[in-house]
């Protein structure tokens, strides 16, 4: 699959109207910038671009949607975190905060993974 900010776009909408993000009530797709990269040493990327949330998804990790979707959604958790100023947790990124939400994102879309 060749990635596109299109698509990247595209699949956050998707999972933005699905639970628990809907919740969330995270920004609309056209307030977050999207981006393809051909990092080798990171999924995917979250954070603040001159003030606005940006999402950066690595290309060379992802041929198929189910890896893009997953990505996208650890992604969006961090979103949240940026949202709720608990970016920078007491266990860094993915602690108890993000494993809570984590485990939320994968029950409701039936991932028997860890993220």
């Amino acid at each position: 699959m060749h990635l596109t900010p299109e698509i990247c776009e595209r699949t956050y909408e998707l999972l933005r109207v699905t639970p628990p993000f809907k919740k969330w009530r995270l920004p609309e797709a056209d307030e977050v910038e999207f981006r393809v990269t051909a990092s080798r040493t990171s999924y995917g990327k979250c954070g603040i671009r001159h003030g606005a949330h940006m999402i950066a998804i690595a290309q060379p990790y992802h041929q198929d949607l189910t890896t893009l979707l997953q990505t996208m959604a650890h992604e969006m958790i961090h979103l949240q975190q940026h949202r709720r100023n608990i970016w920078r947790e007491k266990n860094g990124n993915h602690g108890p905060v993000f494993q809570r939400d984590a485990r939320r994102v994968c029950y409701e879309n039936r991932w028997y993974l860890k993220f």
